[in-house]
């Protein structure tokens, strides 16, 4: 029985590290800070890599006070293809690399087509997804894997490929409300070749081959040295934040965001303020915006209706609505693409009460409608052309496209009763009073006719 535990616990650890093994194995690779992955840690003594690279690409987010919005609506695909390589390319490495001191040059080659071509590679954000934002930008990295496992290659040495980004079929920075990087959207990456170590006969089959290092860079140089590989050829990590040449630098590609608050108030008039809620008519356009975006919010107070604009373009109806505010209450839009304008004016429905309304936008001299009548609340979201007179003359914002805005937006509305007139007053309880005229003059009516029958009995 011993005997038994002991060779399953044997058996169990043998299976546990042929598990480890392979997951070592086939572990992708990353590319450290400097863009490369198996520089020696001890002269003339490579380490072999997984076959799989994985690059990163950077999406950099900006919201003033938002830490968290909605993803917007991208996709991008990728060419991997063998680099156009110049004449004369080579890499020299520094002398310190191998036991004898002596700095190696290798020549670099073109790289070598996957026998089956690539399949599809892409990245995307969408809006059902949140990413993270900052004032000044927040980091966004999605990672996009690189396989040469298929790859049969003709010799040791160094293969050069080019990765070319671009947007997917249907998709455009545009329309999903990016601004591009400050880059170029090519990078070259030198894969590090040797004959496997244990199995290789003739280099016929792919498993036969060895990738013991990754460098990705920005420019298709001819001749890289230790001198000035931190100049010319920079390396990185991928489609991210860095220099192209040292000094000029690469910014991502970048979502502007902001946010609004629409604010309601009323002044004076405590049964106003305590049970109207106000019809406020909001509307979002951007019609460059045509990929989806999700703007999320925020509800303070009582709040009713339109209060989290449907997922949709900018430039369809449905982002557009009407949001209901008691006195004292707001929402808070964000995540919007800079560029993107939002109006938004409302609508009294406080029956026999007409208001002093006066629209503040970002806390600047408001504009004052000094006699606000009273209307029915609207069924649908229309864009102000003409002000009827029991609507507020609607409040614009547009924030300048592909830029960070600074501002905490807001559209603050405040509705005033200087004095509550005789006419208001009478107005306002006037159903009520003619209800009460009404069930007198009835009960009049019928005492009198029982006086009269009873008269008439009595004769």
């Amino acid at each position: 029985m011993k005997n038994m535990i002991k060779k399953i616990g044997v058996l169990i650890l043998a299976v546990t590290t042929v598990l480890a093994m392979s997951t070592t194995a086939f572990a992708a690779t990353t590319l450290d800070t400097n863009g490369e992955q198996g520089a020696f840690a001890t002269p003339d003594t490579p380490v072999s890599q997984s076959k799989t690279l994985v690059i990163e690409k950077e999406l950099k987010v900006y919201n003033v006070n938002e830490t968290t919005i909605n993803a917007p609506d991208v996709m991008y695909t990728y060419t991997l293809q063998p680099a156009t390589v110049p004449a004369n390319a080579s890499v020299t490495d520094n002398a310190n690399k191998h036991a004898g001191n002596t700095a190696v040059t290798v020549p670099v080659k073109a790289g070598i087509n996957h026998p089956t071509a690539w399949s599809t590679l892409s990245v995307s954000w969408s809006p059902s997804e949140t990413v993270t934002a900052a004032p000044d930008g927040a980091s966004n990295k999605k990672d996009l894997s690189l396989d040469f496992s298929g790859i049969v290659f003709t010799g040791a040495g160094i293969y050069r490929y080019e990765l070319q980004e671009s947007g997917s079929s249907g998709y455009d920075l545009v329309s999903s409300g990016i601004t591009g990087t400050t880059g170029t959207r090519t990078r070259f990456i030198d894969v590090y070749v040797r004959p496997a170590t244990t199995g290789y006969t003739d280099g016929s089959t792919a498993a036969e081959w060895d990738i013991y290092g990754f460098t990705c860079f920005y420019n298709n140089v001819e001749t890289i040295t230790d001198a000035n590989k931190t100049t010319v050829p920079v390396k990185t990590t991928g489609f991210v934040t860095g220099t192209s040449d040292g000094t000029t630098t690469v910014e991502p590609d970048r979502y502007f965001t902001y946010n609004v608050m629409v604010s309601k108030t009323v002044v004076n008039d405590g049964y106003g303020a305590a049970t109207v809620e106000f019809p406020f008519t909001v509307l979002f356009t951007n019609s460059a915006v045509t990929k989806q975006v999700d703007i999320s919010s925020t509800v303070t107070g009582a709040a009713d209706g339109f209060t989290d604009p449907a997922k949709a373009a900018l430039s369809a109806e449905t982002t557009n609505g009407i949001l209901k505010l008691k006195s004292g209450a707001s929402v808070k839009y964000i995540g919007i693409p800079c560029g993107t304008s939002v109006e938004a004016y409302e609508t009294n429905v406080a029956t026999g009460v007409t208001y002093k309304v006066d629209t503040a936008v970002d806390a600047a001299t408001p504009v004052t409608d000094n006699a606000v009548s009273w209307g029915t609340a609207p069924s649908a979201a229309v864009a102000q052309t003409t002000k009827a007179a029991y609507e507020s003359t609607k409040a614009t914002i547009t924030p300048t496209v592909d830029t960070k805005d600074t501002v905490n937006h807001t559209i603050a509305v405040t509705n005033t009763l200087l004095t509550i007139s005789p006419t208001g007053v009478v107005l306002r309880i006037a159903p009520y009073a003619l209800i009460l005229a009404a069930g007198i003059v009835l009960f009049l009516v019928a005492r009198r006719r029982k006086e009269d029958k009873e008269e008439v009995a009595n004769a």
